[in-house]
């Protein structure tokens, strides 16, 4: 197979950090930064809607009516089975010191076959400011935001969160705390610009990003799956489930319990193991990182 060019007459305005979808033959885009990765007071940013007849290679520029987002880049934008897309975050940093009204927490649907815009009121327990962020629309209709950067706190969110868009309650659910310190087993969803998609199977698939490591941020080639469908966990949830809605750490109690009795063991016959003991156990995780998708199950959903 080889790549083909296409030179439409028309085309949008070059942009980058805008979104795309594909729905009934056409894909959409919208929003993105006009200066590419300048962040001057220079930089301007549109909520351009547009599609792309992929038979017909021929460009529109959608009129749509509602409420629309405000001009953003770097949002996220995935479609449901009945033609609703879904908009969620972004920002409009122009240089400057960072404001609320430079980011963006709000969700917004566009109903393609109205084209027509409308703002969700949502509740429970939100994401909040988010950017950078990879997202999905499971089977069940449920909108899925994974990691981003999270401005004003940590720096980037580690966190899942998830929406059933079939529902009218407009509720978010999270699955809290995936940045766990604490856990050198919990799974590195603090990152920025990683990439996500869906199985049939209902697995999230997460690829590579930028992440946090004390003052710097460092690229990230591990792959990760989550499985949407997952039940609530019992009280045996493993090493790789966060931690639950009341803030304790399920980090597979049996197993620490193991391995503290080893150590203590360890300690008893004169120490010179325990070094070894701890070093291989986190090469055991480094390899596990680096060379085997692992499953992280869903923690207890929490709700504000």
């Amino acid at each position: 197979e080889s790549w083909s060019q296409v030179q439409p007459e028309k085309k949008p305005k070059d942009r980058v950090f805008h979104t795309a979808v594909y729905y009934e033959g056409f894909m959409w885009i919208f929003g993105g930064a006009m200066k590419g990765l300048a962040s001057g007071p220079d930089n301007t940013f549109v909520n351009d809607v547009h599609a792309f007849d992929i038979e017909a290679h021929s460009w529109s520029e959608i009129s749509c009516e509602g409420q629309k987002p405000a001009p953003r880049q770097a949002h996220s934008a995935v479609i449901g089975a009945d033609g609703r897309m879904w908009v969620y975050g972004g920002n409009a940093m122009s240089g400057g010191p960072p404001t609320d009204s430079a980011f963006f927490k709000d969700l917004h649907v566009l109903d393609l076959n109205k084209k027509s815009w409308s703002k969700v009121e949502t509740a429970g327990f939100l994401p909040g400011f988010l950017f950078h962020h990879a997202s999905v629309m499971d089977a069940a209709g449920r909108l899925w935001l994974v990691g981003g950067a999270a401005p004003f706190t940590q720096g980037y969110s580690g966190n899942a969160y998830f929406l059933d868009t079939t529902l009218a309650d407009d509720s978010w659910h999270g699955v809290p705390e995936f940045n766990d310190t604490a856990n050198p087993d919990a799974p590195p969803l603090d990152k920025m610009a990683s990439r996500a998609i869906i199985e049939s199977s209902g697995k999230i698939w997460v690829f590579g990003g930028i992440r946090w490591r004390g003052h710097a941020s460092k690229k990230d080639w591990s792959i990760y799956w989550l499985d949407s469908n997952a039940p609530k966990p019992t009280s045996s949830t493993t090493s790789t489930s966060p931690s639950s809605g009341d803030g304790s750490k399920a980090t597979g109690g049996g197993n620490a319990g193991v391995v503290i009795i080893v150590i203590l063991l360890l300690l008893a016959l004169g120490g010179g193991g325990v070094f070894f003991f701890i070093h291989r156990r986190r090469n055991l995780r480094l390899l596990q990182e680096v060379h085997e998708p692992r499953q992280i199950e869903i923690g207890e959903l929490r709700r504000a």
